[in-house]
């Protein structure tokens, strides 16, 4: 979570029971917090001596001198997966719909379509996940060790984690009984963190992704949260622009490197 990016204190490599369970083999995350100080020697002890197969290492974007360092050490494999931009949303900053958020979209009524999912929507959910994410960029596919066939399955499990978590806000649009797009948000302390959100590829251009980002900032409003963040991959202008409409700025880059023990 980017929370450990921007408060972390100390440089630590947990085990990622999802991706460990998923993959078959042992998957570690690591964080360089933003003002931890963390030296290239520091960070090349700690992943040269990881049991885990592959960690994913997320740093500031502008820290080469960590890449290099690791690149340089010849225990060490590593891959450069893909560079995340963070966008926030100071979330009392006026109204979703002040940002014209209402009126994009909204002739056809998309935009009120917007509900609270329930367990019954879990398979509406998966198909969509797996529609929308076939072949997505995802720093996982840009690496062979990871299954592309796996990597989809995580996609449909990681959309409907969700459910019957209260902490968890899972938003679904599309008509009464069918999902054509889903947003999955969770707290990240004062704060809230769109994790992940898809449209399915047919139901594109009807103002539904504006409109569950606009529900969501309603959300974050109502239960007091300070900022609403969400990230993509930094060459994905697309969604970006809709974010630029909605009040959102961009706030930083992480790169995401895979690193690996040579055998």
């Amino acid at each position: 979570m980017f929370t450990d990016y921007i408060g972390g204190t100390d440089l630590r490599i947990v085990a990622s029971d999802f991706d460990s369970r998923r993959f078959g083999f042992a998957v570690g995350r690591c964080v360089v917090p933003r003002h931890a100080g963390v030296s290239c020697v520091e960070l090349t002890r700690a992943l040269s001596t990881s049991d885990h197969e592959v960690v994913i290492l997320r740093a500031a974007a502008e820290r080469f001198d960590l890449e290099l360092a690791l690149r340089d050490d010849p225990r060490l494999e590593v891959l450069r997966a893909d560079t995340l931009r963070y966008w926030r949303r100071d979330a009392a900053t006026g109204h979703a719909g002040d940002t014209g958020a209402h009126d994009l979209g909204s002739s056809r009524g998309d935009a009120h379509s917007v509900r609270e999912a329930t367990v019954d929507d879990q398979g509406g959910i998966e198909r969509v996940a797996r529609h929308a994410f076939a072949g997505y960029p995802t720093h996982y596919r840009a690496n062979p060790r990871f299954a592309d066939a796996l990597v989809a399955d995580g996609f449909c499990e990681w959309a409907t984690s969700g459910l019957g978590r209260p902490e968890a806000t899972t938003l679904v649009a599309g008509g009464i009984n069918d999902v054509e797009g889903f947003l999955l948000a969770e707290p990240a302390g004062e704060d809230l963190e769109v994790v992940l959100n898809a449209v399915d590829p047919t139901a594109e251009g009807r103002g539904l992704y504006t409109a569950m980002l606009s529900a969501v900032i309603c959300r974050a409003v109502s239960e007091s949260r300070r900022r609403v963040w969400i990230s993509t991959q930094a060459d994905n202008e697309r969604v970006m622009r809709v974010w630029a409409r909605l009040g959102f700025v961009p706030e930083f880059d992480l790169m995401t490197l895979h690193v690996m023990r040579r055998t």
